[in-house]
């Protein structure tokens, strides 16, 4: 068998008409070749259908979560009316809060600016609450202690401002009893007898046999990992590769460019070449000496032994590439998810029926600031609201997309 060279790796055997490979190794370098194709494609596909998301949809998205956030800020000022009652006031608290968990949820729509909306509303209900404290006489105090008392056999001892805190925020009775919990385990945690030992023994024993297991899990693992990555650090080490690398970084190196356009280009390269390094990606280094030397040196028998578990780690990191930009967070992917019609054209229609549907989501919100500017307004509103979920295109069964 022939000793294969650089340049053999990268070209293709014709045999009646058709490509194929002449090696295991030829096998992989097409394999790499083709994934990084696939990953850069992917990604441009994502960016070109962002730009065209940015076009048609996002000017929209941007103005539906502003006015969203005015319909927050114009409903929070009825929290604290006096004429609403507790159904009326209930139900307008769960219409705020269900706006602002879909701000929350919606990735066109700023995290401050949500923080913003939901310390207002929490100001507001404060504010309520204090009003509602104030109200509430001795006699009220003196019976809702009856019922604690009654309730947690005397554990809760509350002063009347902490009873008129709980009357009017439950959530409050919540942190009370969460803190003589803490107390109680605190105080168990000090009680140290013998069935308390025991008990202790039996887990210790439990945890020891676990992590045991798992130890051994992860030593098998982990040793495996050490072998291959030191095969890898092999091959930079005094190998071939290791003259090509820096044969490379001597050609490429900034420091010797004076054009400052040039001298950036470098220091891109410079950098490519340093991250191959370091991740022992040697495929990126054959690659890079290919474009930068003409001539074309066999492989030496340590190079050689190593290069196909090497290209093999290539593809296994080229596919968890694919994987992740496939399920990124990031803005492009999500549109992508969202509009992945099989054609240009569709996925335009998609996104000009959505842009649409936000205007006519913002034409509503604006028309019910208008229409609810008193009580009385917004008393009719809650009788009459179903209370619809907000048009959020990045839902899915109730449950975010990404």
């Amino acid at each position: 068998m022939q000793t294969p060279t650089i340049s053999s790796l990268s070209q293709t055997k014709k045999t009646n008409g058709k490509a194929t490979p002449t090696s295991k190794l030829h096998t992989l370098w097409q394999r790499i070749e083709k994934h990084t194709k696939r990953n850069a494609s992917y990604q441009k596909k994502l960016e070109q259908n962002y730009q065209l998301f940015e076009s048609i949809v996002l000017e929209h998205e941007e103005a539906q979560s502003h006015w969203l956030g005015e319909q927050i800020k114009h409903l929070s000022k009825f929290i604290s009316r006096k004429t609403l009652s507790d159904y009326e006031r209930e139900e307008l608290l769960d219409w705020i809060s269900s706006d602002l968990d879909y701000l929350y949820d919606h990735p066109f729509c700023q995290e401050a600016i949500v923080n913003e909306l939901n310390l207002l509303v929490t100001q507001n209900v404060q504010a309520q609450h204090r009003v509602q404290a104030q109200s509430i006489t001795q006699e009220q105090i003196d019976e809702a202690r009856l019922d604690l008392d009654e309730s947690f056999d005397g554990y809760l001892d509350l002063s009347d401002d902490q009873i008129r805190e709980v009357m009017v925020n439950p959530q409050k009775l919540i942190d009370h009893v969460e803190k003589i919990k803490r107390e109680y385990i605190e105080n168990m945690a000090l009680d140290t007898d013998h069935d308390e030992n025991r008990l202790d023994d039996q887990e210790d024993a439990f945890e020891d046999d676990f992590f045991d297991e798992f130890y051994q899990d992860f030593q098998q693992s982990h040793f495996q990992d050490q072998a291959k990555q030191k095969k890898l650090d092999k091959l930079f080490k005094g190998s071939q590769l290791n003259k090509m690398y820096k044969r490379i970084a001597a050609k490429i190196h900034p420091d010797k460019e004076q054009d400052p356009r040039k001298k950036q280009i470098k220091h891109s390269l410079m950098q490519a070449l340093a991250e191959a390094r370091m991740n022992k990606d040697g495929f990126t280094v054959l690659q890079m000496y290919l474009q930068h030397f003409d001539d074309d040196p066999t492989f030496d028998a340590e190079t050689l032994a190593s290069l196909e578990p090497l290209l093999e780690e290539k593809i296994s990191s080229l596919n968890a590439e694919y994987r992740e930009i496939q399920h990124s967070n990031e803005l492009p992917a999500i549109v992508w998810r969202k509009f992945k019609a099989p054609s240009k054209k569709k996925r335009i229609k998609q996104m000009e029926e959505h842009a649409f549907e936000l205007q006519m989501e913002i034409k509503s919100i604006q028309a019910l600031i208008k229409e609810c500017s008193s009580v009385k307004a917004l008393k009719m509103e809650l009788k009459q609201r179903q209370r619809p979920i907000a048009f959020n295109p990045f839902m899915l069964d109730g449950m975010p997309i990404f």
